[in-house]
């Protein structure tokens, strides 16, 4: 056999393999790419609530330290109103497109405001549909980027109880909560 006849059936014998490796390269990547999504949905499931809860009650240990403080400087338990609970208007679900999102993007969220005592709550439900108008304008403000930044609930909650505190008559404090905040 001649060396030409040699390298001709090396030639042959590499582009058949090259043909196989070719077939199974998507295949591979196919079957890689759904272990990637079956393992973060499996671990987003998993774990994903335990990361958070130890994320929550970091932060309850924050709020209890901050309550101990104000308990020692009584000035400062006025400003905090940790200790007092009141009553709630939510507006539940509010659907609002982000500023620049051109309609394809959204924000759902759900705020709750919480007021003292009746007569505050009653101020809110009679200015509900005002509420719900000022609270979709300031939502409806932000950027994607604005939305996503981090400590982004925190100025948004101080934003909307600038909003809300015209609406809550001579309530003595307002507390703003965000239960559901989803960007889709």
């Amino acid at each position: 056999m001649t060396s030409d006849a040699k390298n001709k059936t090396t030639k042959k014998t590499g582009d058949a393999d090259s043909e196989k490796t070719a077939k199974k390269s998507p295949l591979l990547i196919g079957v890689l790419l759904i272990a990637v999504v079956v393992g973060g949905g499996f671990g987003g499931f998993t774990y994903g609530p335990k990361l958070v809860a130890s994320i929550t009650s970091h932060g309850d240990e924050a709020d209890a330290t901050a309550a101990s403080e104000a308990e020692s400087d009584p000035e400062h338990a006025e400003e905090t109103h940790e200790d007092v609970t009141g009553k709630f208007l939510e507006l539940e679900n509010l659907l609002v497109n982000p500023a620049g999102s051109r309609g394809e993007r959204f924000l759902m969220v759900s705020v709750a405001f919480e007021v003292p005592d009746d007569d505050a709550l009653e101020h809110l439900h009679e200015r509900e549909i005002q509420i719900r108008d000022a609270v979709s304008a300031t939502l409806e403000a932000c950027t994607l980027d604005d939305l996503t930044q981090p400590g982004v609930r925190d100025t948004l909650k101080q934003d909307l109880l600038e909003v809300v505190k015209p609406f809550s008559g001579a309530a003595a404090w307002v507390r703003v909560y965000l239960p559901r905040f989803v960007i889709q």
